[in-house]
């Protein structure tokens, strides 16, 4: 699994927090929102609202909405 995020996004490192405390490891892949990485086609794929953190799953399937994750 992957989380694409920006680390100083309030959910991004609400979602960080929470993982640390359930001991479960992860692989981040910052999203530079400032150049607008988000905006480009291949994170669009992921999530079409262009919004960070994004959960994706081994198979594949994303998770954007920070409840949902």
């Amino acid at each position: 699994m992957k989380i694409y995020e920006l680390k100083c996004v309030p959910n991004a490192r609400r979602f960080r927090m929470f993982l640390a405390g359930k001991g479960i490891e992860m692989t981040y892949q910052q999203v530079d929102l400032g150049a607008g990485e988000n905006l480009e086609l291949a994170f669009l794929v992921k999530n079409p609202a262009g919004h960070t953190p994004v959960l994706e799953l081994d198979d594949g399937t994303c998770l954007s909405e920070t409840m949902t994750i």
